[in-house]
């Protein structure tokens, strides 16, 4: 298993942000560890929403499904889980209202299947290095 998580202060409302980050769609504009996203349905956020996510890693790109598993705009509390050929992850967000501004607390897990696992050191450093551009293009983009 692959983990990386980080904890990144917005001026934006908790609120704006938890539904902001929950929407996959927005993710190429500020990772850029992402090629392209589309969203597989259609109609309100909600658990169950799922979404077509192509990541770049070691200078590839990767499709991946995503689905909301979960979803609580009152806890602003969010889970995705995502399936690609040999690869399987876990996107946590976490959003806390901060002063006049939010808080976001972001986990990621990748797990790595068949052969693929015998890259998982390598993987892990390419994996911590992409994760760490992510957080610098959400504080550039929220903050």
């Amino acid at each position: 298993m692959i983990h990386a998580e980080d904890r990144v202060a917005v001026r934006g409302s908790a609120h704006e942000t938890f539904r902001y980050l929950a929407d996959f769609a927005h993710l190429p504009e500020w990772d850029p560890g992402i090629a392209r996203v589309r969203r597989l349905d259609s109609g309100p956020l909600a658990r169950g929403a799922r979404f077509e996510v192509v990541a770049r890693f070691g200078g590839r790109e990767v499709p991946m499904t995503y689905e909301l598993v979960e979803y609580d705009e009152a806890s602003l509390v969010a889970e995705l889980r995502g399936v690609g050929s040999r690869v399987r992850a876990i996107d946590r967000i976490r959003v806390t209202p901060k002063g006049s501004g939010a808080e976001i607390h972001w986990a990621a897990d990748l797990e790595l299947e068949g052969l693929l696992r015998l890259t998982t050191p390598v993987m892990r450093r390419l994996f911590a290095r992409t994760a760490r551009k992510a957080m610098k293009g959400l504080r550039a983009r929220l903050a």
